[in-house]
Parts: C-alpha cells; structure tokens; sequence
C-alpha cells in the first residue's frame, strides 16, 4: 500500500509492508546501497513494528499530472528514453523486471528535464513482468501533443510498437535516442533497385575497354531490323551465288544485263514513293469509316482529362496516416507539420477564474482545465521566477464542474489554503476570496473573471 508522507521540508513515497510479504535480500541490498539510474531512491526502516520502504519524489511530479497537459516532442522521447533505461540499468544491478512499478501514478517525473523514476519494490512475488510495450502504446493515445511540431517522429514510434517482431527495451531505447539527436525517419531507397543500377554499366565498360574503337555487331544487329520491319516484303537479299562483275554493276537472276548501284536505288526508290502513295491512299478512303460523323470527334474534345488536372492541385501532398490505438496521425499540408490528435489540446474555458498575487498586484486569469504554477518555465502556465522558496511545479488549480481545485504536486515548501497545510497530492476545493500560500508567496483566488 502506498502513501504520500513530507518529514521536514522532503516528500516520499511510501509503502506499508503486509504481513507475509518477504523481502528480496538482493534486490533491497542493491537498491538501498546505489544510486541506480532511472529508479528512485529508496530506504527500509521499520516504524510502530511497521516494515517500511520510502522513496524520495520531492519536486516531482507523478506521470499521471504530468500528462494532464500538452507534450512535447522533445519531453516525450526524454520520458521513453528513461524509462526503458530505468528497464535496463535493472538488468545491470540483478533487479528483477516484474518489481519495477510501470503505472502512470508510480513513476514520478522531473519537470525541469522530463526525465522518469520508477519505483523498484523489493518483494518476492509470483508476478507477470510489466507489458513495457503496451504501456507505450497507452502513453502514445492518450496523449495531447503540442501543435506545430513535425509528427513523424510519431510515426516512427508507432511503427515500431506495432511491428510483428517481438519488442525489445535496447532496441526501443536506441530508436528513441537517435530521434532525440534529430535523426528522423531516413528516405527509404530499396537496395535490391540500387544495386540493379549499379549493374548495369559494370558489365558493359569491361568489354568495351578491351576494344573501345569497336562497335559490338549485337548494337549495330538491331537498329538494321527495326529499320526494315515495316518493308519486310521488299527486302532483297542477294543470293550467294551472285557475284560482283568488274565494278560496273551485278547480275539479278532474270536480268540479263548488269544493274548499276544508280539503276537499282533509283528503281527501289521509285517503287518505294508508289507503294507509299497507294498506302496513303488506302489510309485516306478508310479514314471516314471510322469516325461515325462529327459525334465521335466531340468525344476526345469533351475528354480534356479532369483527373490529371485535379491531381495537379497537390502533386506532393500525401496523407500519412498511422493508427496509435485509437489515434489517427494525421499529417497536416501546411508546411509538412504535422498534428497529432489524441484528444485534443485542452481547450481554453469561457467561464475564467484568477488569482491576485498580492506582492504586485498582478491578476492572473485561470482560462485552462488544469493551470500549473511553479518556477520552471518551460512547464508551467505561471512562472514564479524572483521566489527561490518555490518549487519547479509547485501546485495546480484545476476545474472541476463548475468549482476549482487546487493539488499540491510534492513541493518543498508546501501549499496552504486559508492557512491550512495541504499533503502531497490532496486536493483543496477553492471559493471566491480563498488565499492561497505556496511556500511563502501569497495569492487570492476570485472566482468568475471572464
């Protein structure tokens, strides 16, 4: 069972042992003496004949929070990244995968560098290691992602959660990592075709630097057919036999005197112009045959070709579209962004709330669902900079129906409403006129302010 405890200004995360449950020596040797990368750091103790194993979450936020709003690119490949290198540095320390806690509500997450925290739970259990894929899977669809941001990394990720081949925590990390250097997807240039082009000139060039004055009779072999393919009949092959006769001409069988090259060209040219006219005359009286009057001339004229014409409008647009679960990746035409929608980005509320900081005056109009506060700007929607008492994410107000809400998310120097001290993760409901306390930097709430 666990629950949030603060001891001084730090907060944990603890777990009451049961009885009957028995620790793993090992396990609870090597996560008490290191400092394992991507887990959180634990203690055992034993309060009120209680065995108890804490973990230090202050100034982090649980996974569950930290997805109530949008994401980024760059904070949802550090999650993936440290999340399956938490998978692997168990495997370096002799941790078994079925104790690490993979839940949005058990691992916790620095808001300032996006990076996860499991919990490791020492017991000895006869458990089903954690589904690490599926558990992507369910991050990637239930997710709002930031618009504006190219989504192909998404496409990526998706791909490779929804490939047949069997999932590996490596090989995801590697993936991930290579995305968070800004290697995206690579163009696709299929080998075999590459190496088919490559082919084609080796073979020639060896033969033809031997004997490059010479031109291969196989080249010259074709162009002569094609050239008398449609004058197949008139093709006069000389017989053997035949032989030249002082350079004056050449004998044809059932001539009796020699022909000169002059005579037969000009005669085979004669005969040629003729059969060319008579064909041309045959094509001319038959023409008519086929054109069923001016009716079927209108048709090519009407056939001007719409579809081309309509593929024209966007000759590189091509929708990728990539099911994640329940989502649908969608790449938007506008400058190859893309936006991914897995929801909807929270949508401004009409009816606005806000907060008078009573240091300067400033009112500050509550217009989200979730509105965070704290002093790391890159994260919240109000950034506390000139207070070092605050924390990163110090708290959210949240609406709830037609209330408001405030949580404290584990800070240092705690939350109070009207004075009273919230626990880590309590929800307080606010009213018009309510001060709020986070560490020392006082705030009204006013209720209604649209």
């Amino acid at each position: 069972m666990f629950k949030t405890e603060n001891t001084g200004s730090e907060t944990y995360l603890v777990y009451t042992m049961e009885k009957g449950e028995v620790t793993d020596e090992l396990s609870l040797g090597m996560l008490t003496n290191n400092k394992i990368p991507g887990l959180l750091p634990a203690s055992y103790y034993m309060r009120d004949g209680e065995r108890l194993i804490r973990y230090l979450i202050s100034s982090k936020v649980s996974l569950e929070s930290y997805l109530t709003g949008t994401v980024s690119r760059k904070k949802l490949l550090m999650l993936f990244k440290t999340i399956t290198g938490a998978f692997l540095s168990s495997e370096e320390y002799m941790l078994e995968p079925h104790q690490l806690q993979l839940g949005i509500s058990d691992i916790y997450v620095n808001v300032s560098t996006s990076e996860a925290s499991l919990v490791c739970l020492p017991l000895v259990r006869e458990v089903a290691a954690p589904d690490i894929r599926r558990f992507f899977k369910e991050i990637l669809f239930s997710s709002r992602f930031e618009t504006g941001e190219n989504g192909d990394y998404l496409l990526e990720l998706s791909n490779y959660l929804n490939s047949d081949g069997g999932f590996s925590p490596a090989g995801f990390h590697q993936l991930v990592s290579r995305l968070l250097n800004g290697n995206e997807r690579r163009p696709v240039t299929p080998e075999p075709a590459r190496q088919e082009y490559r082919s084609v000139p080796v073979q020639p060039t060896v033969r033809t630097e031997a004997e490059p004055p010479k031109t291969p009779a196989s080249a010259v072999k074709p162009e002569k057919e094609k050239k008398s393919f449609f004058k197949k009949k008139e093709k006069i092959e000389m017989p053997p036999e035949v032989a030249p006769i002082g350079g004056k001409g050449f004998l044809i069988p059932g001539v009796e005197n020699p022909v000169t090259m002059n005579n037969f060209q000009g005669k085979a040219k004669a005969e040629k112009k003729d059969k060319k006219e008579k064909k041309e005359k045959v094509e001319k009286e038959k023409k008519p045959l086929f054109s069923f009057g001016k009716k079927k001339e209108a048709e090519p004229a009407a056939e001007v070709k719409t579809e081309p014409a309509a593929a024209l409008v966007r000759p590189d647009y091509k929708k990728p579209v990539a099911t994640i679960g329940e989502t649908t990746v969608l790449a938007t035409p506008t400058g190859g962004e893309t936006t991914v929608l897995g929801g909807g980005s929270s949508p401004d509320i009409d009816v606005a709330a806000c907060l008078v900081r009573k240091k300067t005056g400033e009112r500050i109009t509550i217009r989200k669902q979730v509105f965070r506060l704290g002093k790391e700007p890159s994260y919240v929607d109000y950034c506390i900079k000139d207070n070092t008492a605050i924390s990163r994410s110090h708290a959210d107000i949240m609406r709830k129906g037609s209330s408001y809400v405030i949580v404290d998310n584990n800070s240092l120097n705690h939350t109070y409403v009207d004075g009273l001290q919230l626990a880590p993760q309590e929800q307080a409901e606010l009213w018009d006129g309510a001060v709020i306390l986070l560490a020392d930097e006082a705030f009204e709430f006013k209720e209604n302010q649209g």
